[in-house]
């Protein structure tokens, strides 16, 4: 079965680049069940007052230095629920790959973004393309976030950076860290690609 980023880059022509990202990359990804990841997370915070106010309206994990992480997956059809526990804050958004459109979509709290997935340098980067609220009302171009998030590997080391900066008023939210997955009860689980 094919995941979320498989079904977004076979349109796009770049599955063959997809397989050959870090394995443990594509691992995260490829999990048909529930996984669970566990490891370190460092959190900044912008200073701004408006980014300060919209941190505590989505209720986002605080400022942290190396703190414990703990990051689930639930895969269902076209979709995976992500579970992230972070200096004991626990927060969630659910990917989906939409078949009509061909995007894919996370879905964090009212918002719906679509975001653009490109492999450069043996990293996997997601970054914004569009934005919803409440799934139909645009939300325009002026007010879009500027988001990046760099997936990468360092041999079983799944990293992950996610940095959320604000027109006008500069970063809102930084995340990044380490994680490993704990092994699986079935072990012959079979990874796409390899």
């Amino acid at each position: 079965m094919k995941n979320l980023f498989e079904h977004y880059f076979t349109p796009h022509h770049q599955l063959d680049n997809y397989y050959l990202l870090p394995k443990t990359v594509r691992a995260l990804h490829s999990a048909s069940h529930d996984s669970q990841y566990t490891g370190t997370v460092t959190i900044d915070h912008g200073q701004h007052l408006i980014c300060k106010t919209l941190l505590n309206l989505l209720k986002m994990p605080r400022q942290c230095l190396n703190a414990p992480a703990t990051v689930s997956f639930h895969s269902q059809n076209h979709s995976r629920d992500y579970k992230r526990t972070y200096n004991g804050h626990t927060f969630h958004s659910t990917f989906i790959f939409n078949l009509d459109t061909n995007q894919l979509q996370e879905k964090f709290g009212p918002f719906i973004l679509t975001l653009n997935a490109v492999i450069e340098d043996n990293k996997l980067r997601l970054s914004l393309s569009n934005m919803h609220l409440w799934k139909y009302i645009p939300v325009p171009k002026l007010f879009h976030p500027i988001i990046t998030a760099l997936e990468s590997a360092s041999n079983e080391d799944y990293i992950f950076d996610v940095d959320i900066q604000l027109p006008h008023f500069g970063r809102l939210i930084r995340y990044r860290g380490i994680i490993r997955k704990i092994p699986d009860k079935n072990p012959h689980q079979k990874l796409a690609g390899v």
